[in-house]
């Protein structure tokens, strides 16, 4: 399932620091719930859940704040220490990095290819590639790192 947040359109242009949510909807709500009905079986959501949730329970205004607070938990859990650096200005073209803004989800997804792991339904569905980094941290657990190395 994929899980998106709304977000308050404007008729002026905004940059994704900027993006506001639309907490109108009970889209947290639905979220967690989504999540928890997934994953209550992986042999590590329970070890996690619980710092996950106060992020689906905590009211967010931005998304770019929504974002951060998900990739420090992601990073706590898998232990790796991350500096942000914050653009100040738009680049059209990047010298020293590699680009990956204008990669479609569909097209990006098939150019990955990670080894399988057991998921929660594999034995049904067979292995689902590039499901999400949750997906491999609660099938996983404390071997996640290990396994993206």
């Amino acid at each position: 399932m994929k899980l998106s947040i709304p977000i308050k359109h404007s008729t002026e242009i905004f940059t994704l620091k900027n993006a506001l949510i639309q907490n109108d909807f009970k889209w947290q709500k639905d979220h967690w719930k989504s999540i928890e009905s997934s994953y209550k079986s992986s042999p590590f959501f329970e070890y996690y859940q619980d710092s996950l949730e106060n992020i689906y329970k905590k009211k967010y205004n931005k998304l770019l704040d929504f974002n951060l607070d998900c990739i420090k938990l992601i990073n706590e859990w898998l232990e790796i220490e991350l500096k942000f650096n914050f653009t100040n200005s738009y680049k059209k073209k990047y010298q020293k990095h590699i680009d990956l803004r204008f990669k479609s989800e569909k097209n990006y997804k098939d150019e990955f290819k990670v080894r399988e792991y057991i998921q929660v339904f594999s034995s049904k569905h067979g292995f689902k590639n590039n499901i999400s980094i949750l997906d491999l941290i609660f099938n996983q657990g404390p071997n996640s790192m290990s396994y993206l190395k």
